[in-house]
């Protein structure tokens, strides 16, 4: 397969609609929520990792940085006609209406690439 017919298969591949749901907890949280969409309904397309920062209103120099709690990050990729769905299982599972320390949105990835777990075939969900 040449570079160029290499290429053009991935941009189809990259290019299949879908969105990513996220949410966003406070560390420790999201792996049960995880293996609940597993179970629940059936995703195989999603991931954890952790993280921690800051932002600053106004621009001004701060000196030091306030110590920020880490946070769970559960990324999981839907295709659109099932993004909806899965958007509203999070939401409804983590209680976000409750938990204003725990943040839920959805969008449309620049690119995906195809992927897939042992067991679990490959694709979407």
């Amino acid at each position: 397969m040449t570079d160029g017919a290499a290429a053009r298969r991935w941009s189809k591949e990259l290019a299949r609609p879908s969105r990513a749901v996220v949410c966003v907890l406070p560390r420790g949280e999201a792996l049960p929520i995880l293996e609940a969409l597993r179970v629940d309904k059936g995703v195989a397309t999603a991931f954890l990792h952790n993280a921690r920062g800051a932002a600053f209103a106004g621009g001004g120099r701060r000196s030091g940085m306030g110590r920020e709690a880490e946070k769970d990050i559960l990324t999981v990729f839907a295709p659109e006609e099932r993004a909806d769905e899965l958007f509203e299982y999070l939401y409804e599972k983590v209680g976000i209406a409750e938990r204003p320390q725990a943040f839920l949105y959805m969008e449309r990835p620049a690119a995906v690439t195809p992927f897939a777990l042992p067991g679990h075939g490959q694709g979407p969900c």
